[in-house]
């Protein structure tokens, strides 16, 4: 069965757009405001952390740069904030539509774009994970002022099928005569430029072809992202939407930019010194063991602040001569983003390096999470330590612990 959208109310010249915008009300409305102010603190302390780094290195790179924005989305993500609005809103989605109750929903994920900033502009996508059965998108902005500019591009009917299969099939053969945007035109997709209300928030089908453009406004802008599903998605934590709405939260204060900033810069100098880690051998267990040892130096939140943050940063520089390193810092500071250890396990041109690399961490680590199982289900191996472990009991890591 394929997923409706929630609150799915047509709201552009298309017939089936494949997305709705729904008004914040109540209290989901005032959970929203509090999030906002929030981050507009975070923005400032992150303005001010650029500034003070530009005064000892006026050449301060885009990597750098990516350290404090990841120090905002982490704390962000993590925020008692975040997570009281996450549970009012979709509270508010299971009154209106009650199936989507034993849907799974993912962190809170923070799009974080700067006036101009090349690198976090998109390119045309979908959501679509194959695991996750139905899925949906809610996608909120979270600023103290009105949009402006487009921050997004929907090409509305791509998700229905005719449009589908062919973008499927062009993207298959890698078709260069014709653009992207050209061959969606020709199967009846509309591209509409959306100019997001800052008291809406926006959900869209899966499947529906998307894109961030870039932030031509004058101050940055921040979105609140929400990935549901009907089965929990492998990559990350992940709570199912009753157990979010049911959950006490407890009011947590939140550190500085300049704190989660500072310790993931002393973790970056750590991967300074990571052999290369797909080799697994002896020198790149005795750089693990020295992350491991750092590792514990952290509280629990802390620790998740730094799985998060080299998720984050390897995914933007990827072919950064220490993205790998980063990836398996992100895995062993708290499971917090698995596309790390993924992409680790993608990188590996023999299966014996995978064997050792999952020997090397399975001497610390259980593979105990339904969301391993299927991550290494789909590379078709398993730790040969911690087996006990991966089974059909495996546990959902949850984001809510």
């Amino acid at each position: 069965m394929k997923a409706s959208v929630p609150y799915y109310a047509p709201s552009s010249g298309s017939r089936v757009p494949g997305w709705s915008e729904r008004a914040l009300a109540g209290a989901v409305s005032d959970r929203h405001l509090a999030l906002s102010a929030l981050k507009e603190i975070l923005i400032r302390q992150f303005d001010e952390c650029q500034q003070q780094q530009r005064k000892c290195d006026p050449s301060l790179g885009d990597l750098e740069v990516e350290y404090l924005k990841s120090a905002v989305r982490s704390i962000l993500r993590y925020s008692s904030e975040a997570r009281h609005f996450a549970r009012e809103l979709f509270k508010d989605l299971t009154e209106k539509e009650p199936r989507y109750a034993s849907f799974y929903v993912t962190p809170p994920y923070l799009i974080f774009h700067t006036p101009g900033d090349k690198l976090e502009v998109g390119t045309i996508h979908s959501d679509t994970i194959r695991e996750g059965g139905e899925m949906f998108t809610c996608w909120t902005p979270v600023n103290a002022q009105q949009l402006t500019y487009p921050a997004l591009s929907f090409f509305e009917g791509s998700h229905t099928l005719l449009p589908h299969l062919a973008y499927r099939i062009f993207r298959k053969l890698r078709i260069k005569a014709i653009a992207e945007e050209t061959l969606l035109d020709l199967t009846g997709v509309n591209k509409l430029d959306l100019v997001p209300n800052r008291d809406s928030s926006y959900f869209w089908d899966s499947d529906l072809l998307h894109i961030g453009n870039e932030n031509t406004g004058g101050v940055a802008h921040c979105a609140m992202v929400f990935r549901v599903s009907q089965d929990p998605l492998y990559y990350e934590p992940s709570a199912k939407c009753s157990d979010l709405i049911n959950s006490n939260l407890s009011d947590l204060p939140n550190p500085g930019v300049g704190e989660v900033a500072g310790q993931i810069i002393a973790a970056a100098e750590i991967a300074k010194s990571a052999p290369n880690v797909l080799e697994g051998n002896d020198a790149t267990k005795k750089w693990v063991d020295s992350v491991y040892v750092q590792k514990s130096a952290h509280q629990e939140r802390s620790a998740k602040y730094l799985s998060f943050a080299f998720a984050l940063i390897a995914q933007r520089f990827p072919s950064h001569p220490l993205a790998n390193a980063y990836y398996l810092m992100s895995f062993i500071y708290g499971k917090e983003n698995l596309v790390g250890i993924e992409r680790v396990l993608t990188g590996c041109t023999e299966s014996r390096q995978r064997e050792g690399i999952l020997d090397m961490l399975g001497r610390t680590e259980s593979f105990d999470s339904s969301q391993e199982k299927v991550l290494l289900g789909k590379f078709g191996i398993r730790p040969r330590s911690n087996l006990r472990s991966v089974g059909a009991s495996a546990k959902l890591l949850s984001w809510l612990n």
